[in-house]
């Protein structure tokens, strides 16, 4: 086992010293050993690392992070805590080799220039769903298949998130604005939810 390791780091090794070479060796000029690449970057601290994988995210949507920061900046703990969301992951099945490197100094991996693009959902995968409050959480779900409306209220809301929330009656429900989220089914959820916790207004928030 130690030397089947051994080997995958000598192989991947040799991969980011070739792919450094072939990037560097054009600009310049005489050819160069990746011996005295290597010797030279560690003469300026410079590591190779994989790139941060981050978020596609515009000029709008940060700017709209910022303006919701902004607006729930002075919240207190008793206020956050009162708010359950929800969340749902996909797991990845298949392994990500990890062989595109950057190099960079300590402490720069958040630098756009060392940063990977990418879409955070791959291909082939699980997902999962649960709803998350400050002390408690419901049974995690296996969402098997497309999620409709449909689905979302008769699979998720109405067996999950009811129940929850009939334990919880001062807590609000925060629902990220996922496209199902926004085809009119929170409106059954929130006739649902007022005569079973008698609230005057609705719990259920986009």
């Amino acid at each position: 086992m130690m030397e089947a390791e051994w080997s995958a780091r000598r192989v991947a090794h040799q991969l980011w010293s070739t792919d450094c070479i072939a990037k560097v060796t054009p600009s310049l000029g005489p050819p160069v050993s990746s011996r005295t690449i290597q010797r030279r970057l560690a003469e300026v601290h410079l590591r190779s690392r994989p790139p941060l994988r981050v978020l596609l995210l515009t000029a709008t949507h940060r700017r709209l992070h910022l303006e919701w920061c902004r607006a729930c900046g002075n919240r207190n703990a008793v206020e956050w805590n009162q708010v359950t969301f929800s969340d749902e992951s996909r797991l990845n099945l298949s392994s990500d080799d990890n062989r595109v490197r950057v190099w960079g100094h300590r402490g720069e991996c958040l630098n756009p220039a060392y940063t990977l693009q990418r879409h955070t959902a791959p291909i082939i995968g699980v997902m999962v769903w649960d709803v998350i409050a400050y002390n408690t959480r419901s049974p995690l779900v296996w969402i098997r298949g497309i999620m409709t409306a449909q689905r979302y209220v008769r699979d998720i809301l109405q067996p999950h998130v009811l129940p929850l929330m009939q334990r919880l009656p001062r807590a609000i429900f925060l629902q990220d604005n996922a496209r199902l989220t926004r085809q009119g089914c929170h409106n059954t959820v929130s006739a649902l939810l007022l005569p079973l916790l008698g609230l005057a207004d609705p719990q259920i928030c986009l």
